[in-house]
C-alpha cells in the first residue's frame, strides 16, 4: 500500500489491481509497479516478460532502467520453473529487439550479480586473512604482535600478503613492522 500525502489519506493497494490494466501504459512507473500487482500464481512470469518488454520499448537511461529492473527482480522473483516459463515466453512472444532488449536489461542483472559476488567474495578472503595473520602473529609474538595486529585492518591485500610471506619466511617481529 502507497501513502500519498496531501491527497485526505488516499491510498492505493497495489496488489488489488490487475496487472493487465497497467502493462499497456507507456510508462517506467506502470513498468516497475507492475511487480507489486494482483498476480496469479501462473502469470508471475507473463508479468515478468512484459514489464521488461515495457521497459525495454520505453527507452530510459540505462541508470533509469538498471534501477527498475532491479526493483521488478527485487518483488517479483522466480522460481526455476517460473525461469524456464519466463525464458520460454521471452523467446516465443516478443519481437527480435524486443528480446535483445530485454536479454541486455537481465544480462545486466546477472553481470552486476557477479560483480557484487566477486565484490562481496573479496572482502571475504581479506576478513579471513585477517584473522588468520591475527592468530599466527598472537600464537608467534604474543602481546608483542598487538600494534601490528591493530594495523591488520588498514592494511589492502598485497601488504596482507607480504606480511604472509615474511612470517611464512620466518622473520622476526621488528621486521614485520614494515609492512
Amino acid at each position: 500500500m502507497f501513502w500519498l500525502p496531501g491527497f485526505n489519506d488516499l491510498s492505493l493497494e497495489l496488489a488489488q489491481l490487475d496487472w493487465l490494466t497497467y502493462a499497456k501504459r507507456e510508462n517506467p512507473v506502470a513498468s516497475a509497479l507492475l511487480a507489486r500487482m494482483k498476480i496469479e500464481r501462473q502469470d508471475r512470469p507473463r508479468v515478468k516478460v512484459q514489464s521488461l518488454r515495457l521497459l525495454a520499448t520505453l527507452r530510459v537511461d540505462q541508470q533509469k532502467s538498471a534501477l527498475i529492473s532491479r526493483f521488478v527482480d527485487s518483488y517479483l522473483r522466480l522460481n526455476q520453473a517460473e525461469m524456464r516459463i519466463f525464458d520460454h515466453e521471452v523467446e516465443t512472444t516478443l519481437s527480435e529487439e524486443e528480446r535483445q532488449d530485454v536479454m541486455r536489461i537481465t544480462t545486466s542483472w546477472k553481470e552486476e550479480g557477479r560483480l557484487e559476488g566477486r565484490e562481496e567474495g573479496r572482502e571475504e578472503v581479506l576478513v579471513r586473512l585477517r584473522l588468520t595473520l591475527e592468530m599466527l602473529l598472537t600464537a608467534r609474538f604474543g602481546e608483542q604482535a598487538t600494534p601490528l595486529i591493530e594495523r591488520l585492518p588498514q592494511l589492502d591485500s598485497s601488504a596482507l600478503d607480504r606480511l604472509v610471506d615474511q612470517l611464512s619466511a620466518g622473520a622476526a617481529l621488528n621486521e614485520l613492522g614494515s609492512v
